[in-house]
């Protein structure tokens, strides 16, 4: 009765060990390239065909992150191929394509925080254009009014005049301002120059003021080839401040950002 207690306790290891191997999964071994490339072989075809397609996009995946794999290598490998066989060593190949996924996640997780900071950038910098544009828009030109006034001695002069408003909340010693001349049925402008004056005491938040300026008569205001029915206006461009900075600027945000921040958002935000 012994003997036979012995022979079936051996047997029952030899069935447990048998189905132990059966249920096992093939595992990639990594101790040289030929080695490699067998067992890769004999993980895919040991799945199913669904996971096989899977695993052979798993492996590009893998191998086109060195830098994802390399950190889990132990030693100092010496070239990608190395260092690509040291990191697939021992995994099935669910334990592959689960490697995949994870790079696959961290790379979209990538792009997302990419795409979320250049919003950022893009509403900021919309906020800035839009708040310096209302801002522009309460120093307001009254009237603008350009002619040649003719000098005896020194010919025709060119003369600005200006009377204007500022309805800000800021002291203003410098205006910056653009000069068009524009045709009622035409789009381009004949002419468009900027000029700037420096207000002498500078103009309180409230205050008026009426200005005729002269710019050189040897520059582009000297003689602007405009036809008869051109009309002449003038828009503030930006305002400094009383110790001379920067208050406001106009600042243009472009059509091509807008579409931009439309794209992002409508891809990254609207999930």
């Amino acid at each position: 009765m012994k003997g036979t207690s012995r022979c079936r306790g051996a047997l029952l290891v030899a069935v447990a060990t048998v189905a132990l191997t059966a249920c096992s999964e093939p595992t990639i071994d990594g101790g040289s390239e030929q080695a490699l490339q067998t067992s890769i072989a004999q993980v895919r075809d040991g799945l199913p065909p669904e996971q096989a397609d899977r695993f052979e996009q798993a492996l590009q995946v893998i191998a086109s992150d060195k830098a994802n794999f390399a950190a889990s290598v132990k030693g100092d490998p010496q070239d990608v191929e190395e260092i690509l066989r040291l990191a697939l060593n021992g995994k099935t190949g669910k334990a592959v394509i689960a490697q995949a996924d994870r790079i696959q996640q961290a790379r979209e997780q990538a792009r997302r925080d990419k795409a979320e900071q250049e919003i950022q950038a893009l509403e900021a910098e919309k906020a800035k254009a839009d708040q310096d544009q209302a801002a522009l828009s309460r120093f307001q030109v009254a009237s603008a009014n350009f002619f040649m006034k003719d000098r005896k001695m020194f010919g025709k002069e060119p003369v600005i005049e200006l009377s204007v408003v500022n309805g800000t909340d800021k002291p203003v010693s410098r205006a910056h301002f653009q000069g068009r001349f524009i045709s009622p049925d035409r789009s381009v402008p004949w002419f468009d120059e900027d000029f700037s004056y420096e207000i002498p005491g500078g103009l309180e938040p409230g205050e008026k003021a009426s200005w005729s300026l002269s710019p050189s008569r040897f520059g582009p205001w000297g003689e602007p080839d405009v036809p008869e029915d051109a009309k002449f206006s003038v828009t503030v461009v930006g305002l400094d401040g009383a110790e001379g900075e920067p208050l406001f600027e106009e600042h243009e945000f472009s059509e091509t950002a807008g579409q931009r921040l439309a794209e992002l958002k409508e891809r990254y935000r609207a999930e």
